[in-house]
């Protein structure tokens, strides 16, 4: 019988661990590609490395929602400056996801199982992973919050994971923190005082060893917090896109129902102690709302973030742990409503069908085992061929620098090849110019470009941004600073090469003419007496209630901007009322590259100018604001 017994936990022990590694080489996300110019993700990535390799401090050089750890969120770009490094940590982090899933999925019935590996191949079809992220999250969260007796070592590794999230965006640096409040109320209402401490100690100890660890200083993390709230007290409206009517309204069906579900099956029917049953409660409605925000803010390909979401959440949402639950028709035909969509929407997404998304995912595994098997050689093939990009890429950058030069720097959207040149890259605080979006923002991009100490001898200057948003709002008082302080020296097919002015000069400054009160939809007159000198607009739009409330839950109303010239044509762009309070330069406006040029050489002048504008909302119109009050300010001291 003892024999029998050993033999029994030595098999079940293999089949544990032979099925750990196949989820490890299944959810494994190893770099396969490489820097584009025209692509603004990838781009951003190079530059999140670029940072974290070159020293540069979070909160104090860089303003943005990423963290130290970013890249995790981002696995498939190499880069070359953090290669070993980047590798070893997503390799953690795929054992840390697999050693989770197992735990729990060995607690499932058989077809949820292996319902849930199908649904692995589904999610690894994109090249992010926020989906399999926030699914680990969720399942780490869980552990630490509803685990009264966990031992001391078992939440240690707990909380060290919880640690690493937070450090990769600012969205889950506040989730982690939600995480430990809700632990330590469950340990105090347990009594339990001194566990408590130790805990919040343990997570403090983990987080201040990595964040040195990263090369930050300890006097940076207050600003870096902060810094990740203001950074994203904005995006919801800036980056707002509206999908189809029909795929909100199924997003809403999951949403609502998978909320039901948690209130009936955590709340009303669990027998657990009020605060632990809340805590998990809170905890799922939580990251359900942040799978959601993520999902359908910026509704395009984001979607699928939500989406596969919860096709992987599902056996933890749909079905408590009774037992009787499971023969209930509408569990199991609401699951398969959700496996249908998910898996055909990623399908038409990723333009393969569901063979071909099963026999992707086995390459993955057998392509995952062999880069590890041949690490030296997998690494060797990426730098040799990053080499090669960046020969082919390289060319966009053909401007004749002066001798003496010893940084560069670059204003638009697209900054990734900028990592890869001789020069050093000097890199504002929020190097994006649409990810400016706030006034906390353009004041530090401001600051940075007035600071002599700071800001670099060149810029390259690149007038282009996304979703045809009005760009004269995209980092306004940046933009005006740096065709205040620098001089146009040479123009290539996409850049202005721009070169700091030697003469020292004051800063320019508004001076107020007068406000205006309107609607929109109404059209709104320049003054005729600021023909003569630049005009900087300020505009308020008067949030309701309700518009707030929908910002919230949802994402605010879409509101455009129409431009009339004096000769009688006109343009209509993507307004942001955030960045209009702060205001842009109205007149002249520039619109592009050649626009530089012509500022600097007066014939803006000649070209048409701006004699009139209207904002008009045309998504959700009931939560639109309606007042609008203009402030009108000439700039002076250019």
């Amino acid at each position: 019988m003892l024999s029998t017994h050993i033999l029994k936990k030595i098999g079940n022990e293999w089949i544990a661990g032979f099925s750990i590694c196949c989820l490890f080489l299944l959810i494994l996300k190893l770099p396969n590609q490489f820097i584009d110019t025209n692509s603004h993700d990838l781009g951003s990535q190079v530059i999140y490395e670029y940072w974290l390799g070159n020293y540069f401090q979070f909160g104090k050089d860089i303003v943005q929602n990423i963290g130290p750890l970013g890249f995790i969120f981002y696995p498939s770009i190499y880069t070359g400056f953090l290669p070993n490094i980047k590798a070893f940590v997503l390799v953690f982090m795929a054992i840390s996801m697999a050693v989770t899933f197992y735990i729990y999925l060995r607690k499932l019935p058989a077809l949820q199982i292996l319902i849930f590996i199908l649904s692995l191949f589904v999610v690894i079809l994109g090249s992010t992973y926020d989906a399999l992220y926030y699914t680990f999250a969720l399942l780490l969260a869980l552990a630490i919050i509803d685990k009264p007796t966990n031992s001391l070592w078992k939440q240690s590794i707990c909380l060290l994971l919880l640690t690493v999230l937070s450090l990769t965006k600012g969205t889950l640096l506040i989730w982690a923190f939600i995480v430990v409040f809700l632990r330590v109320c469950t340990l105090l209402f347990q009594s339990e005082y001194k566990r408590s401490i130790l805990e919040v100690g343990i997570f403090c100890a983990f987080f201040l060893i990595i964040w040195v660890f990263c090369q930050q200083s300890i006097n940076n993390i207050l600003p870096f917090i902060s810094a990740m709230l203001s950074f994203s007290s904005g995006y919801n409206e800036a980056m707002a896109i509206y999908e189809k009517h029909y795929l909100t309204v199924i997003a809403l069906i999951l949403l609502i129902t998978y909320s039901s579900f948690v209130i009936k099956n955590y709340v009303i029917q669990a027998k657990d102690a009020w605060y632990r049953k809340y805590s998990k409660a809170l905890m799922l409605l939580l990251t359900l709302f942040i799978a959601w925000k993520h999902g359908f803010v910026r509704a395009d390909a984001h979607m699928l973030i939500f989406l596969q979401f919860c096709l992987l959440v599902a056996p933890f949402y749909i079905f408590p742990s009774n037992k009787k639950f499971y023969r209930t028709k509408f569990g199991w035909l609401f699951y398969f409503f959700v496996i249908v969509f998910v898996t055909a929407g990623s399908c038409k997404i990723y333009q393969c069908s569901p063979l071909t998304v099963l026999r992707r995912g086995l390459e993955t595994v057998n392509q995952n085992a062999q880069s590890l098997l041949n690490y030296n050689s997998y690494s060797s093939r990426l730098a040799t061929s990053l080499k090669k990009t960046l020969e082919q890429e390289n060319e966009i950058l053909n401007v004749p620098i002066d001798g003496g030069i010893k940084a560069t720097g670059y204003w638009g959207m697209l900054p990734g090849i900028f990592a890869y040149q001789a020069l050093k890259y000097s890199s504002a605080p929020s190097n994006i110019n649409f990810a400016s979006w706030n006034t906390w923002i353009m004041n530090k991009n401001r600051d940075f470009y007035r600071d002599i100490n700071k800001a670099p001898p060149i810029v390259y200057l690149e007038f282009e941004t996304i979703d045809n948003k009005l760009i004269a709002q995209d980092d306004a008082l940046a933009q005006m600073e740096i065709l205040h302080q620098y001089l146009p020296v040479i123009k290539n097919k996409r850049y202005v090469l721009m070169r700091r002015s030697k003469t020292i000069k004051n800063d320019w400054y508004l001076t107020k003419v007068g406000d205006v009160s309107s609607h929109h939809d109404s059209w709104i007159s320049i003054p005729d007496f600021l023909n003569n000198h630049p005009v900087w607009v300020r505009i308020k739009i008067e949030q309701s209630i309700m518009s707030r409330v929908v910002a919230f839950f949802y994402k605010p109303p879409r509101y455009e901007i129409t431009l009339e010239f004096d000769d009688g044509s006109s343009v209509r762009k993507k307004y942001i009322p955030l960045m209009g309070e702060v205001g842009f330069m109205i007149k002249p406006m520039i619109f592009n590259n050649e626009d530089v040029i012509d500022y600097f050489k007066k014939t803006s002048k000649e070209k048409p100018s701006i004699k009139r504008f209207k904002i008009d909302c045309n998504k959700m119109k009931f939560a639109c604001g309606s007042n609008l009050v203009i402030s009108f300010s000439s700039v002076e001291g250019l």
